[in-house]
């Protein structure tokens, strides 16, 4: 699950004053990772802080059907995280969206290339 966040005072989450940062949490399984608000590539607007939420999700063997949408549990844990680690520093969730990818099956990352391709 990752979630843009609209802090109250945004030079606090600029880049140059939060970093990027990781964490484990006891009450979660996985890690919680999050960006500071970095201007966009595209046209340079800033879509807010970026909190994530590294964990095993559901299962998808369709790669075609929609992005799924965040499970309930997932994200009261993102909002858990917000609310002790960055207390009183948010106004809103800006966006929520489910981020898929494919682990390996130790968890490991796996850096290499694609066979028979140039990339």
């Amino acid at each position: 699950t990752l979630v843009w966040a609209k802090a109250k005072n945004p030079a606090q989450v600029a880049v140059g004053t939060l970093p990027c940062w990781t964490l484990a949490d006891e009450q979660y399984p996985g890690i919680f990772y999050g960006f500071p608000a970095i201007p966009s590539m595209v046209d340079g607007s800033i879509r807010g802080f970026k909190l994530a939420h590294h964990a095993p999700g559901i299962t998808v063997t369709d790669v075609d059907r929609e992005d799924p949408v965040p499970q309930p549990d997932s994200l009261a844990s993102v909002r858990d995280i917000l609310d002790r680690y960055f207390p009183n520093q948010f106004e809103d969730e800006l966006e929520v969206e489910t981020c898929r990818y494919t682990n390996s099956p130790d968890g490991d990352f796996i850096i290499d290339s694609l066979p028979d391709t140039n990339q």
